[in-house]
């Protein structure tokens, strides 16, 4: 099986962790009040929403927009701002991840990290 994981470090970068390594540096306004965070696609055609801050209070948000094929979904929400400030989200495929890309909604820059 081929896993791998999100979280929010910080108040400014989204891990990714397992078959692809990779920290994100979310566009600063991801964690606005009126921020739209950001779109992370992932290989298998999964696609999630990330997002910092905002009328939430001082939480990473991750949230599956779409879910890929052939792919099984752990999410484990943030409960405290102090300590466990952070979603935890898991996908685990049998078929290997072969890229993840991070990308602002309206935007034409993407940042991206593959095998």
């Amino acid at each position: 099986m081929h896993e791998l994981k999100f979280y929010g470090a910080s108040d400014d970068l989204l891990e990714v962790e397992g078959a692809i390594t990779e920290e994100f540096n979310p566009p600063i306004d991801c964690d606005d009040e009126d921020g739209e965070g950001v779109h992370v696609a992932v290989s298998d055609g999964t696609l999630l929403h990330v997002r910092y801050g905002g009328t939430g209070g001082a939480f990473w948000r991750i949230n599956v927009v779409k879910k890929g094929r052939h792919t099984a979904v752990a999410h484990v929400a943030a409960t405290d701002e102090d300590g466990d400030y952070t979603d935890r989200l898991t996908l685990t495929a049998e078929e290997p991840f072969e890229w993840v890309a991070m990308v602002k909604p309206g935007s034409n820059n993407v940042a991206m990290r593959g095998k």
